[in-house]
């Protein structure tokens, strides 16, 4: 049975919030974790230059791939589960449809978002697919794992 709009708006806006939060810490934990694999190579931290370019390009990636992406598969997810209520109904479906939508989104997003990203080869957009649709189906599934509120059936 389909739920008011009343009983759902509250749940896909915790839903919305708590899985950018997550895609924020995610993503932070990422450059802590690629500093640290440096530190262990060379010993020291990069210095006050390399750490304002480290940002700008954190900055720049978030605001151009991982955002527009996260945005157009929480609003295509919500979309399609209004139209079809049983997608929301399983883990496997809700796994496999918000990957497969940020793996269909990033093309577009790649495309006409993120203006720095240039590849040069197929390893890179691959690469760099499996990253951004990876991360972002990610966040988007740990509050709905995390919340009873959000488990299968809850937004459709």
């Amino acid at each position: 049975m389909r739920k008011s709009r009343a009983e759902v708006l509250p749940r896909i806006l915790a839903w919305a919030l708590l899985s950018g939060v997550a895609l924020g810490i995610g993503f932070v934990a990422l450059a802590a974790l690629l500093l640290g694999i440096g530190y262990l190579r060379t010993g020291n931290f990069p210095g006050e230059v390399q750490r304002l370019a480290l940002l700008s390009v954190m900055t720049t990636v978030f605001s151009q791939a991982l955002a527009p992406l996260w945005g157009a598969t929480l609003l295509s997810w919500l979309a399609l589960v209004r139209v079809s209520p049983r997608l929301d109904a399983r883990w496997p479906t809700i796994a496999l449809g918000i990957a497969g939508l940020a793996a269909l989104w990033f093309a577009p997003v790649g495309r006409y978002c993120f203006e720095v990203w240039t590849p040069t080869s197929a390893r890179d957009v691959l690469a760099t697919l499996a990253l951004c649709a990876g991360g972002v189906s990610a966040a988007l599934l740990l509050p709905r794992l995390a919340l009873r509120a959000l488990a299968p059936g809850a937004l459709a």
